[in-house]
């Protein structure tokens, strides 16, 4: 999937993100499998993709990275959609590798770069999934690929995205995953202060700081202990980062107890 958004940063005060992440974006790449051109282009055919609709059920609708999408070529097995299948919604896959709040796409491009490849950052395809998704929960899960960008750099950025969200489905119930991974659920970043700081934890404070954002639903994985104990090795794929069938399996059973113990079991 490529939307057609090319937006610039103003009014989220990024004006001084691209500074900061002129600083640190030469010296930390995050390595995803979806860096490989041709691997990416299968991936966004297959993201693109709209499951099986059952018109009296509810939409879903997971705004995220390949880490949301789960197998490229079956994205259906992912976590995100055996989640919504559990929770007996509609799912509609809207993931675009090495994407995020900030992050444009593999290699860390950047939503102002005026040269190279299209930018994807979450809140650049928000106009096009509008016009083509009437959710009635979206999901955000992503984040992964922005903290190298600075804790404040991303919370500035979430928030703005979560907004613009909100905007588009005013009706929705509106879903963050925090970033994580199964061997890292602790992600940090590096704040203005040069101290690394648990990036779910920022979020959080970010968003709960936001009183016309109060009612959005924030979901830690690792607070809420979802791999607490558990050798996760047999729940990676041969990449060494992402799920693989078990693991999607897992994190699909987690995010829908999850999500029903927050109240998302009726959504209107």
């Amino acid at each position: 999937m490529a939307d057609s958004s090319r937006k610039r940063w103003a009014g989220v005060g990024v004006l001084a993100l691209g500074v900061a992440v002129a600083a640190v974006v030469s010296i930390v790449v995050i390595s995803h499998r979806q860096s490989d051109p041709a691997i990416a282009a299968e991936a966004a055919a297959a993201a693109s993709e709209v499951t099986e609709q059952d018109g009296s059920a509810k939409s879903a609708l997971f705004i995220g990275d390949s880490y949301t999408m789960g197998p490229p070529s079956l994205p259906d097995l992912g976590y995100a959609c055996l989640a919504a299948t559990s929770m007996g919604w509609n799912c509609n896959l809207a993931v675009v590798p090495g994407t995020g709040f900030i992050n444009g796409g593999p290699n860390h491009r950047l939503p102002q770069s005026a040269e190279g490849p299209e930018s994807t950052s979450f809140y650049e395809r928000i106009p096009s999934l509008r016009s083509r998704y009437d959710a009635d929960v979206v999901v955000i899960d992503g984040g992964r690929n922005d903290v190298v960008y600075g804790a404040e750099n991303v919370a500035n950025s979430f928030v703005f995205t979560v907004e613009q969200v909100k905007a588009a489905w005013p009706k929705a119930r509106i879903v963050v995953v925090a970033p994580w991974y199964l061997r890292d659920s602790a992600l940090k970043a590096t704040n203005n202060s040069g101290v690394a700081v648990p990036i779910a934890d920022w979020l959080q404070k970010a968003l709960r700081a936001k009183p016309d954002l109060k009612d959005v639903v924030f979901i830690d994985p690792n607070a809420l202990g979802w791999i607490a104990g558990i050798d996760v090795a047999p729940l990676i794929g041969s990449d060494n980062v992402h799920p693989n069938a078990a693991g999607s399996r897992f994190l699909g059973d987690k995010l829908a107890a999850t999500l029903a113990a927050d109240g998302l079991g009726d959504t209107r």
